[in-house]
């Protein structure tokens, strides 16, 4: 068995105390090299650049939670093996267990002894050394799936549901397998099934969530979506997805709680909250998706944002501030014929021919083939007779 002084521990948790008491512990007992990490965000940034032998987590944090943090140490197939112990003074050792399955290899809950922390890393460190027959199957079906060999998957997923009768993770995974291979149908089946069998199980509502919205049953898709925001609220995807489907459906408080949430569960990024605006935007609330743009870019300016930013102020007639926001794109990027266009359209709108005429002279400079472009600027000759 691997020794306790070789290891590199990644302490996880947002109280200082805490970590604190942990490094104080693990040193107690041997470790000689331990890294902190003040949330999920944090830790997964580290784990990024660091070479990292032995992750211990707490449960609830801001951002990104423990499980949270589980879930992309487990999708990274360079990471997948490390051995993972969340530690909590809230949830139960069944709730920790039964919402991320076999996925986590231990929990301890707080307060706890130097010496039950050394005894549960030493059992965990076995186990990842000693694997089941059933963890076994289970490692071979994701490397096949990390080689797009689906039929092999399926054969040892299927060897591990044997081996495990009652086990829902086995299940997801043959559900897994079966959406990779196209196969729906079959997908629901299993991912339903494991929902029956572990109804805590966060992924198999993740994946039961993403099936229904692919077949566009949102109705469906919005049941487990919201059965595993209960389990873990702070994924800012999943609440994206949530917002996105309670706008389509006219939820709109529903829709700026999720919204929140998602803002909230991670780092503040201009990207997420340009989602959220464009999500707005094609729903028709411009002036919702305006504001959007506009975090996103008190954030970070992007050419991008600025254009979607006027293309919302357009919509809501405000043609002069849209104009103004085209052009402080312009200062990041001169060359962006989209923008000019859209300027022109703009001018069009405030009946200022001229100016669009050159706005959109402009855009089919920088790029003769806007063929867009070239049929705004004949309709604009016709209308202004000067065609």
């Amino acid at each position: 068995m691997r020794s306790l002084d070789n290891l590199v521990v990644l302490v996880v948790d947002d109280a200082p105390n805490m970590r604190r008491t942990l490094k104080g512990m693990l040193r107690s007992i041997g470790v000689s090299e331990v890294v902190e990490a003040v949330d999920g965000e944090n830790a997964w940034e580290l784990l990024n650049t660091v070479n990292i032998d032995f992750i211990i987590s707490d449960w609830h944090m801001p951002k990104l939670p423990g499980l949270e943090l589980l879930r992309r140490v487990r999708d990274r197939p360079s990471l997948r093996e490390i051995p993972f112990l969340i530690v909590s003074g809230e949830a139960s050792e069944t709730r920790i267990a039964q919402a991320a399955e076999t996925e986590v290899d231990g929990c301890l809950l707080k307060p706890f002894m130097a010496r039950t922390l050394e005894e549960k890393i030493k059992y965990i460190i076995y186990r990842m050394d000693h694997p089941s027959p059933f963890e076994k199957r289970i490692k071979t079906g994701l490397i096949m799936i990390e080689q797009n060999m689906y039929d092999e998957a399926l054969v040892e997923f299927g060897e591990a549901l044997n081996l495990k009768p009652d086990s829902a993770r086995a299940r997801h995974a043959l559900g897994e397998v079966c959406m990779l291979m196209g196969e729906a149908d079959k997908a629901e089946r299993w991912l339903l099934e494991a929902a029956s069998v572990n109804p805590q199980y966060l992924r198999v509502h993740e994946g039961l969530g993403e099936l229904y919205k692919n077949k566009g049953k949102d109705d469906m898709a919005l049941v487990y979506l919201e059965r595993a925001a209960e389990i873990s609220p702070h994924n800012a995807s999943r609440q994206i997805t949530l917002g996105k489907i309670y706008v389509d459906q006219g939820e709109t408080e529903k829709a700026e709680d999720a919204f929140k949430t998602a803002l909230e569960s991670g780092p503040d990024t201009a990207d997420l909250h340009t989602e959220i605006g464009e999500i707005y935007l094609a729903s028709g609330d411009a002036s919702k998706a305006a504001n959007s743009f506009k975090s996103s870019l008190n954030i970070s300016q992007s050419v991008h944002v600025y254009n979607r930013l006027g293309i919302a102020l357009r919509r809501k007639k405000r043609f002069p501030e849209a104009i103004e926001e085209y052009y402080k794109a312009l200062k990041v990027d001169p060359n962006d014929e989209a923008v000019y266009y859209n300027i022109g359209r703009a001018h069009i709108d405030m009946k200022q021919y001229d100016r669009a005429r050159d706005a959109l002279k402009q855009a089919l400079k920088l790029d003769p083939d806007f063929e867009e472009c070239a049929e705004l600027l004949s309709q604009l000759e016709k209308v202004a007779g000067k065609g």
